[in-house]
Protein backbone atom coordinates (compact mmCIF):
# COMPACT_ATOMS: atom_id res chain seq x y z
CA UNK A 1 0.00 0.00 0.00
CA UNK A 2 1.25 3.46 -0.91
CA UNK A 3 3.15 5.04 1.99
CA UNK A 4 2.68 2.08 4.32
CA UNK A 5 6.41 1.34 4.60
CA UNK A 6 6.99 4.94 5.69
CA UNK A 7 4.13 4.70 8.24
CA UNK A 8 2.05 7.40 6.58
CA UNK A 9 -1.23 7.25 8.47
CA UNK A 10 -3.47 8.64 5.75
CA UNK A 11 -3.77 10.67 2.57
CA UNK A 12 -6.03 13.71 2.95
CA UNK A 13 -7.57 15.71 0.10
CA UNK A 14 -8.31 19.26 1.24
CA UNK A 15 -11.21 19.98 -1.09
CA UNK A 16 -12.42 23.58 -1.10
CA UNK A 17 -14.77 25.96 -2.90
CA UNK A 18 -12.19 28.54 -4.02
CA UNK A 19 -11.69 27.44 -7.62
CA UNK A 20 -12.51 29.16 -10.90
CA UNK A 21 -13.63 32.74 -10.51
CA UNK A 22 -12.57 33.16 -6.90
CA UNK A 23 -10.76 36.21 -5.64
CA UNK A 24 -7.28 35.84 -4.20
CA UNK A 25 -8.29 36.76 -0.65
CA UNK A 26 -5.49 36.58 1.94
CA UNK A 27 -7.51 34.17 4.10
CA UNK A 28 -7.53 31.59 1.29
CA UNK A 29 -3.86 32.06 0.42
CA UNK A 30 -2.72 31.93 4.05
CA UNK A 31 -4.83 28.83 4.71
CA UNK A 32 -3.33 26.93 1.81
CA UNK A 33 0.23 28.00 2.64
CA UNK A 34 -0.36 26.92 6.24
CA UNK A 35 -1.32 23.41 5.19
CA UNK A 36 1.46 23.12 2.61
CA UNK A 37 3.97 23.76 5.41
CA UNK A 38 2.11 21.88 8.14
CA UNK A 39 4.39 19.76 10.38
CA UNK A 40 2.05 16.77 10.05
CA UNK A 41 2.14 16.79 6.24
CA UNK A 42 4.95 14.50 5.11
CA UNK A 43 4.37 15.11 1.41
CA UNK A 44 2.07 17.45 -0.53
CA UNK A 45 0.77 17.78 -4.08
CA UNK A 46 -1.19 20.68 -5.57
CA UNK A 47 -3.88 19.92 -8.13
CA UNK A 48 -5.25 22.56 -10.49
CA UNK A 49 -8.03 22.38 -13.02
CA UNK A 50 -6.12 24.79 -15.19
CA UNK A 51 -8.30 27.88 -15.53
CA UNK A 52 -8.48 29.18 -11.96
CA UNK A 53 -6.79 32.41 -10.82
CA UNK A 54 -4.81 30.53 -8.19
CA UNK A 55 -3.24 28.13 -10.68
CA UNK A 56 -0.09 26.14 -10.03
CA UNK A 57 2.27 28.90 -11.17
CA UNK A 58 0.55 31.24 -8.73
CA UNK A 59 1.32 28.83 -5.88
CA UNK A 60 4.91 28.29 -7.04
CA UNK A 61 5.50 32.01 -6.73
CA UNK A 62 3.84 32.22 -3.32
CA UNK A 63 5.90 29.30 -2.03
CA UNK A 64 9.09 31.03 -3.13
CA UNK A 65 7.99 34.19 -1.34
CA UNK A 66 7.54 32.14 1.84
CA UNK A 67 11.03 30.68 1.50
CA UNK A 68 9.74 27.25 0.45
CA UNK A 69 11.09 25.28 -2.49
CA UNK A 70 8.39 24.47 -5.09
CA UNK A 71 10.41 21.45 -6.17
CA UNK A 72 9.62 19.81 -2.83
CA UNK A 73 5.96 19.62 -3.82
CA UNK A 74 4.03 17.67 -6.40
CA UNK A 75 2.09 19.38 -9.21
CA UNK A 76 -0.80 18.12 -11.30
CA UNK A 77 -3.21 19.72 -13.78
CA UNK A 78 -6.42 18.25 -15.17
CA UNK A 79 -6.09 20.24 -18.38
CA UNK A 80 -2.33 19.98 -18.95
CA UNK A 81 -2.12 16.31 -17.96
CA UNK A 82 -4.84 15.33 -20.41
CA UNK A 83 -7.97 14.72 -18.37
CA UNK A 84 -8.98 13.19 -15.06
CA UNK A 85 -7.85 9.61 -15.72
CA UNK A 86 -4.33 10.61 -16.77
CA UNK A 87 -4.11 13.12 -13.94
CA UNK A 88 -4.98 10.49 -11.33
CA UNK A 89 -2.30 8.21 -12.76
CA UNK A 90 0.25 11.04 -12.63
CA UNK A 91 -0.67 11.84 -9.02
CA UNK A 92 -0.24 8.22 -7.96
CA UNK A 93 3.10 7.98 -9.76
CA UNK A 94 4.40 11.13 -8.08
CA UNK A 95 3.39 10.01 -4.59
CA UNK A 96 4.93 6.59 -5.20
CA UNK A 97 8.31 8.17 -5.93
CA UNK A 98 8.10 10.85 -3.25
CA UNK A 99 6.96 8.52 -0.46
CA UNK A 100 9.89 6.21 -1.21
CA UNK A 101 12.24 9.10 -0.31
CA UNK A 102 10.81 9.43 3.19
CA UNK A 103 12.59 7.94 6.15
CA UNK A 104 10.73 5.80 8.66
CA UNK A 105 9.59 7.94 11.60
CA UNK A 106 11.16 7.32 15.00
CA UNK A 107 9.04 7.34 18.14
CA UNK A 108 10.30 9.56 20.96
CA UNK A 109 9.09 10.38 24.45
CA UNK A 110 8.32 14.05 24.93
CA UNK A 111 6.49 16.39 27.25
CA UNK A 112 4.34 19.43 26.51
CA UNK A 113 7.41 21.34 25.29
CA UNK A 114 7.04 20.01 21.76
CA UNK A 115 3.26 20.05 21.39
CA UNK A 116 1.13 22.43 19.33
CA UNK A 117 -2.52 22.39 20.38
CA UNK A 118 -5.56 24.37 19.27
CA UNK A 119 -8.53 24.99 21.57
CA UNK A 120 -12.15 25.79 20.68
CA UNK A 121 -15.29 26.03 22.77
CA UNK A 122 -19.00 26.43 22.20
CA UNK A 123 -21.29 28.51 24.37
CA UNK A 124 -20.88 29.15 28.08
CA UNK A 125 -18.15 27.28 29.92
CA UNK A 126 -18.86 26.18 33.50
CA UNK A 127 -16.50 27.38 36.22
CA UNK A 128 -14.91 24.00 37.02
CA UNK A 129 -14.12 23.37 33.37
CA UNK A 130 -12.83 26.92 32.81
CA UNK A 131 -10.37 26.46 35.69
CA UNK A 132 -9.14 23.14 34.27
CA UNK A 133 -8.77 24.57 30.74
CA UNK A 134 -6.79 27.51 32.11
CA UNK A 135 -4.59 25.08 34.04
CA UNK A 136 -3.81 22.92 30.99
CA UNK A 137 -3.08 26.12 29.04
CA UNK A 138 -0.63 27.23 31.73
CA UNK A 139 1.06 23.81 31.77
CA UNK A 140 1.58 23.76 28.02
CA UNK A 141 2.85 27.35 27.82
CA UNK A 142 5.13 26.94 30.86
CA UNK A 143 6.66 23.80 29.36
CA UNK A 144 7.49 25.67 26.15
CA UNK A 145 4.66 24.28 24.07
CA UNK A 146 2.15 26.16 21.93
CA UNK A 147 -1.59 26.62 22.47
CA UNK A 148 -3.73 28.61 20.04
CA UNK A 149 -7.25 29.91 20.68
CA UNK A 150 -9.44 31.89 18.22
CA UNK A 151 -9.69 35.49 19.40
CA UNK A 152 -13.51 35.43 19.43
CA UNK A 153 -13.80 32.14 21.31
CA UNK A 154 -16.12 32.24 24.38
CA UNK A 155 -13.09 31.52 26.55
CA UNK A 156 -11.64 34.95 25.71
CA UNK A 157 -14.47 36.65 27.61
CA UNK A 158 -14.90 34.01 30.31
CA UNK A 159 -14.09 35.70 33.62
CA UNK A 160 -12.79 32.57 35.33
CA UNK A 161 -10.54 31.60 32.43
CA UNK A 162 -8.99 35.00 31.76
CA UNK A 163 -8.52 35.73 35.46
CA UNK A 164 -6.67 32.44 35.94
CA UNK A 165 -4.38 33.31 33.03
CA UNK A 166 -4.13 36.99 33.99
CA UNK A 167 -5.09 38.23 30.54
CA UNK A 168 -7.62 40.87 29.52
CA UNK A 169 -11.01 40.39 27.91
CA UNK A 170 -10.77 40.16 24.14
CA UNK A 171 -7.00 40.65 24.04
CA UNK A 172 -5.59 41.72 20.69
CA UNK A 173 -4.68 38.73 18.49
CA UNK A 174 -1.05 37.66 18.52
CA UNK A 175 -1.49 35.62 15.35
CA UNK A 176 -3.15 36.34 12.00
CA UNK A 177 -5.77 33.91 10.73
CA UNK A 178 -4.16 30.63 9.54
CA UNK A 179 -0.62 31.84 10.31
CA UNK A 180 1.89 29.67 12.11
CA UNK A 181 3.47 31.22 15.23
CA UNK A 182 7.16 32.05 15.24
CA UNK A 183 7.37 31.63 19.02
CA UNK A 184 5.76 29.09 21.39
CA UNK A 185 3.34 29.99 24.18
CA UNK A 186 -0.30 31.04 24.29
CA UNK A 187 -1.56 32.72 21.10
CA UNK A 188 -4.88 34.25 20.09
CA UNK A 189 -5.60 33.75 16.39
CA UNK A 190 -7.54 36.48 14.61
CA UNK A 191 -10.63 34.64 13.44
CA UNK A 192 -11.80 35.63 9.96
CA UNK A 193 -14.84 33.35 9.87
CA UNK A 194 -18.16 32.97 11.63
CA UNK A 195 -18.69 29.25 11.44
CA UNK A 196 -17.25 26.35 13.43
CA UNK A 197 -15.82 24.65 10.34
CA UNK A 198 -14.20 27.83 9.01
CA UNK A 199 -12.60 28.43 12.41
CA UNK A 200 -11.39 24.83 12.61
CA UNK A 201 -9.91 25.08 9.11
CA UNK A 202 -8.00 28.25 10.00
CA UNK A 203 -6.88 26.85 13.34
CA UNK A 204 -5.55 23.72 11.63
CA UNK A 205 -3.45 25.81 9.25
CA UNK A 206 -1.52 27.27 12.21
CA UNK A 207 0.37 23.98 12.50
CA UNK A 208 -1.45 22.46 15.48
CA UNK A 209 -1.32 18.67 15.80
CA UNK A 210 -4.42 18.37 17.98
CA UNK A 211 -7.54 20.46 18.54
CA UNK A 212 -9.17 20.31 21.97
CA UNK A 213 -12.83 21.15 21.43
CA UNK A 214 -15.24 21.76 24.30
CA UNK A 215 -18.38 20.78 22.46
CA UNK A 216 -22.10 21.12 22.90
CA UNK A 217 -24.42 18.20 22.36
CA UNK A 218 -24.53 18.91 18.64
CA UNK A 219 -22.23 16.99 16.33
CA UNK A 220 -19.59 19.13 14.66
CA UNK A 221 -17.38 17.89 11.82
CA UNK A 222 -13.83 16.88 12.61
CA UNK A 223 -10.73 17.73 10.58
CA UNK A 224 -9.45 15.72 7.55
CA UNK A 225 -6.14 14.87 9.24
CA UNK A 226 -5.74 16.76 12.53
CA UNK A 227 -7.38 14.88 15.43
CA UNK A 228 -10.16 16.79 17.19
CA UNK A 229 -10.68 15.69 20.79
CA UNK A 230 -14.30 16.47 21.64
CA UNK A 231 -14.81 17.16 25.32
CA UNK A 232 -17.96 17.90 27.28
CA UNK A 233 -18.58 18.73 30.92
CA UNK A 234 -20.86 16.65 33.12
CA UNK A 235 -23.69 18.98 34.06
CA UNK A 236 -24.70 16.62 36.86
CA UNK A 237 -28.36 16.80 35.89
CA UNK A 238 -28.66 13.48 34.09
CA UNK A 239 -28.75 15.05 30.62
CA UNK A 240 -27.71 12.69 27.89
CA UNK A 241 -24.33 13.42 26.30
CA UNK A 242 -23.88 12.89 22.59
CA UNK A 243 -22.28 9.58 21.63
CA UNK A 244 -19.56 11.36 19.63
CA UNK A 245 -18.06 12.98 22.75
CA UNK A 246 -14.61 11.54 23.52
CA UNK A 247 -14.30 12.69 27.11
CA UNK A 248 -16.80 13.78 29.75
CA UNK A 249 -15.11 15.95 32.37
CA UNK A 250 -16.16 15.14 35.94
CA UNK A 251 -15.09 16.07 39.44
CA UNK A 252 -12.93 18.90 40.74
CA UNK A 253 -10.83 21.19 38.49
CA UNK A 254 -7.73 19.14 39.37
CA UNK A 255 -9.47 15.90 38.45
CA UNK A 256 -10.63 17.43 35.17
CA UNK A 257 -7.10 18.66 34.49
CA UNK A 258 -5.78 15.14 35.02
CA UNK A 259 -8.45 13.73 32.68
CA UNK A 260 -7.48 16.22 29.98
CA UNK A 261 -3.80 15.37 30.33
CA UNK A 262 -4.42 11.65 29.97
CA UNK A 263 -6.61 12.03 26.87
CA UNK A 264 -4.33 14.57 25.17
CA UNK A 265 -1.35 12.28 25.73
CA UNK A 266 -3.27 9.30 24.36
CA UNK A 267 -4.21 11.11 21.15
CA UNK A 268 -0.74 12.53 20.57
CA UNK A 269 0.87 9.14 21.18
CA UNK A 270 -1.64 7.57 18.73
CA UNK A 271 -3.00 5.10 21.27
CA UNK A 272 -6.43 6.72 21.03
CA UNK A 273 -8.27 7.97 17.94
CA UNK A 274 -11.14 10.44 18.42
CA UNK A 275 -14.58 9.07 17.58
CA UNK A 276 -15.38 11.41 14.69
CA UNK A 277 -12.03 10.60 13.06
CA UNK A 278 -12.94 6.93 13.28
CA UNK A 279 -16.30 7.61 11.61
CA UNK A 280 -14.83 9.81 8.89
CA UNK A 281 -17.17 12.67 9.86
CA UNK A 282 -14.89 15.44 8.60
CA UNK A 283 -15.10 18.81 6.93
CA UNK A 284 -12.95 21.56 5.44
CA UNK A 285 -14.18 25.04 4.57
CA UNK A 286 -12.10 28.05 3.57
CA UNK A 287 -13.54 31.29 4.94
CA UNK A 288 -14.23 34.31 2.74
CA UNK A 289 -13.83 36.62 5.69
CA UNK A 290 -16.38 38.52 7.75
CA UNK A 291 -17.67 40.43 4.74
CA UNK A 292 -17.24 37.83 1.98
CA UNK A 293 -20.21 36.67 -0.09
CA UNK A 294 -20.94 33.82 -2.46
CA UNK A 295 -22.55 34.67 -5.80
Amino acid sequence: TLGQAQQISRFAALMHTEGCGNSTEPEFIDTMLGYLSHPMAATCLLLEHGCEKTHNDFWRQRLREEGLDPEQFGWASVQMDGGIKRTLAAIKAWFTVDCAKLTEPREVTSGFKNVRIGMMTEGKVDEQTAISLAAITKQIAAAGGTLIIPDDDPLTIDGTFIEALQIGRRERPTLAYAHQPAQPGLHLMANAGWQWLETLTGLGATGVELVLALASRRTRPSHPFIPVLRVSADAGNGDEVHEDIDLILRGSPQQRLNQLGVEISAVLSRTMKPKLSQKGDIGFQVTRGRFGVSL
